[in-house]
């Protein structure tokens, strides 16, 4: 990587045809971002001499970009010691509950001439 660039991106050539031109650009343009096409050299031999202008500006590498593993949803709750027990229809009678308590219908101080306001009692 070049001195003032701070981050490197390797993308497959695969994908790197895929790109649309305008978006390429924008990525040339990038100040903090290097981005290096990653393709084996005797496929690079083999491209045309367009193919190989329009990897122009981009730096090529044979190294083939880090591709992370996904977790296995499954297997992490298994590891939990404490098993995960909440059901849909729980949360859905908390809510209700938690409803009724707190939701007041909204009502006008006056209605036309005549006062909503409580008047007297205990």
């Amino acid at each position: 990587m070049s001195q003032n660039k701070e981050i490197g991106i390797i993308i497959p050539y695969e994908d790197f045809l895929n790109i649309s031109d305008e978006t390429k650009q924008k990525m040339l343009e990038n100040q903090q971002i290097e981005w290096f096409i990653s393709i084996k050299k005797d496929k690079y031999e083999q491209l045309s001499d367009e193919e190989k202008q329009n990897l122009k500006g981009f730096k090529c590498t044979e190294r083939e970009p880090l591709r992370a593993k996904k977790p296995d949803v499954n297997k992490i709750f298994e590891n939990m010691k404490v098993p995960v027990t909440v059901s849909v229809k729980q949360i859905e009678r908390d809510l209700k509950e938690k409803h009724k308590k707190h939701s007041k219908p909204y009502v006008p101080l006056k209605i036309g001439k005549i006062c909503t306001k409580k008047k007297g009692g205990r």
